[in-house]
């Protein structure tokens, strides 16, 4: 027994996984997130949504070992949460993408959420520019970065369609003018970018995502009166990506493209390639409709060039359930009348967000979306009848039947108390609190999983050597 336990000491396996997984007392013991309560996120009975979120924690443990990114990589790749595709996926570099509509007095702070995960995981830049203008959430202070259009640009909004079509993550895009215009074409459009003051001399880059048949030679990118080279192109199905590096010192970038057939600029995201984005996509008009309004392999190759790894999705309950009975046709079956032949709001608002979700999930069924609770106080519903803990389960229900996870913002708020803060600046501690503790349980039972594992084929392997098979004596 004590030659085994030598050779489990000095087992090189058996020391990677102790170095790898091992919990690191300056991300977990914050001075900012001791005196917060935990309120954890919460899965499904089966832990179908704990499992998705692996995937993400996998790029975390990359993130903290980035001399080991490529063990990482090779202990999951071959796992169900491990997405192997056509994105090229970067071992260190991680996006979330924050959805909401900017109503909620309880939306957590994504400046301090992103300035949260880049002190402990690395990185830089706020992700998204969005062509649209992006009303802040209540207590929500975001570094202000400026995007001026000019040229012949014409803007394509999901708003303002009423079909199915590829307008991406940001559910816009920019666009030739389309031909049947009357008014004359010019030969470019230009975009003027305005960057507050960085605080660093380290470069970040300025990703565009385009049409396919957008050439190099298409756009000139110029910052301190320097054409700035290309230095990475990706490919896929109908989109690419390209990376160009911008000096911290530039407070101006100004964006040039050459408007012919096809040449579809769908998103400007600024952003380091290594460490974590944290994007955030206030989309008020989109009545939480984010996912299904793209054709769904153009969502999920955008998804990929972006390389997002965790989703959140904020939108307020009561504001969808009016507007989707609004927008009830009359034959709709999965409307649920009630004893007075209108359609049930609860289950009519379940059965929208069920559709979404569950798109979502059909797209990308290895990354995990968080479903954070978004409700109005009791003295704030415009309709009376409707009931906070009704549309509070409704959410939590749909968010379980679709493999995601929910997290009560407001619970979370109940529970703290911490009164000398903004609301939305603590949210996004709670927040992420509660994350960090799933990551905890994560390196907990990897390690523990992983080291059983070891041990036992060490152990079946010296009893091979010690004891040696004997010989089958065939019958005569």
């Amino acid at each position: 027994m004590l030659q085994w336990q030598t050779r489990w000491h000095q087992d090189s396996l058996l020391q990677l996984y102790k170095r790898i997984y091992r919990i690191r007392p300056h991300i977990f013991q914050q001075a900012a997130l001791q005196d917060l309560p935990l309120v954890p996120l919460e899965t499904d009975s089966a832990g179908t949504g704990k499992i998705l979120l692996q995937h993400f924690f996998a790029r975390l443990l990359a993130l903290s070992n980035p001399a080991e990114a490529n063990t990482v990589d090779l202990l999951y790749r071959n796992s169900d949460f491990w997405t192997e595709n056509l994105s090229g996926n970067r071992l260190l570099f991680s996006r979330i993408l924050y959805y909401n509509d900017g109503r909620s007095q309880h939306a957590p702070n994504c400046q301090i959420l992103r300035n949260l995960f880049q002190a402990d995981f690395g990185g830089s830049g706020p992700g998204f520019l969005p062509f649209l203008p992006q009303p802040q959430p209540p207590g929500n202070t975001a570094t202000h970065y400026l995007l001026e259009k000019s040229g012949d640009w014409h803007q394509v909004a999901a708003t303002d369609a009423h079909r199915r079509g590829n307008y991406g993550i940001s559910s816009a895009y920019l666009s030739p003018q389309p031909i049947s215009t009357i008014a004359p074409h010019q030969d470019a459009g230009l975009i003027d970018l305005y960057l507050p003051e960085q605080g660093s001399s380290s470069p970040v880059f300025l990703e565009l995502i385009v049409h396919e048949d957008v050439q190099a030679a298409d756009i000139q990118l110029y910052a301190q009166s320097k054409e700035l080279p290309l230095k990475s192109s990706l490919s896929t199905f109908g989109q690419k990506r390209l990376s160009y590096a911008v000096p911290r010192s530039a407070h101006h970038i100004r964006l040039r493209m050459d408007l012919k057939r096809n040449r579809n600029l769908y998103a400007i995201l600024l952003n380091d390639t290594v460490g974590i984005s944290v994007d955030q996509l206030c989309l008020p008009q989109s009545q939480g409709n984010v996912f299904s309004v793209n054709n769904r392999r153009f969502l999920m190759n955008q998804l990929n060039l972006a390389n997002a790894d965790l989703i959140l999705y904020q939108f307020d309950a009561e504001k969808l359930t009016r507007t989707a009975i609004r927008n009830i046709p009359h034959n709709n079956q999965d409307a649920h009348p009630t004893q007075s032949g209108m359609p049930d709001p609860y289950q009519t608002i379940k059965t929208n967000l069920l559709r979404e979700l569950a798109y979502f999930r059909s797209l990308m069924p290895a990354i995990p979306l968080v479903v954070i609770g978004c409700l109005p106080s009791a003295n704030a519903l415009s309709n009376p009848d409707l009931d906070p803990e009704q549309l509070r389960r409704i959410q939590r229900e749909a968010a379980f039947q679709t493999a995601c996870l929910y997290w009560d913002a407001d619970l979370a708020l109940e529970q703290t108390t911490v009164t000398n803060q903004n609301q939305a600046e603590l949210t996004a501690r709670l927040f992420y609190k509660a994350l960090l503790d799933a990551y905890r349980q994560f390196l907990q039972e990897e390690r523990r999983n992983m080291s059983i594992r070891r041990v036992k084929s060490l152990v079946y392997s010296d009893k091979s050597e010690t004891f040696p098979e004997k010989p089958i004596r065939k019958n005569r």
